[in-house]
């Protein structure tokens, strides 16, 4: 019913950068609301964020990938 009313709304948004330019520390700011120390992304890193408003509930699926330790290419990503 929420959905129909437009009061919840997801967005799947991804975080491309250059490596250790911070991509994964906003994530994880963002879903624990503090900075935590992190490591090079292998891979990728999904993260589901939620915000509650006054008047919705506001979901991020945000998908984080770090091309740095795997070639290069989304391809040799998906390898992992």
């Amino acid at each position: 019913m929420g959905a129909a009313l437009g009061l919840r709304k997801e967005t799947k948004p991804l975080m491309v950068g250059l490596d250790a330019a911070g991509k994964t520390t906003i994530l994880y700011k963002l879903r624990m609301g503090e900075v935590v120390a992190t490591i090079p992304t292998i891979g990728f890193n999904i993260e589901t964020v939620q915000y509650k408003t006054m008047r919705s509930l506001i979901s991020f699926t945000v998908y984080d990938v770090g091309f740095g330790r795997c070639g290069g290419t989304i391809t040799s990503c998906a390898m992992h």
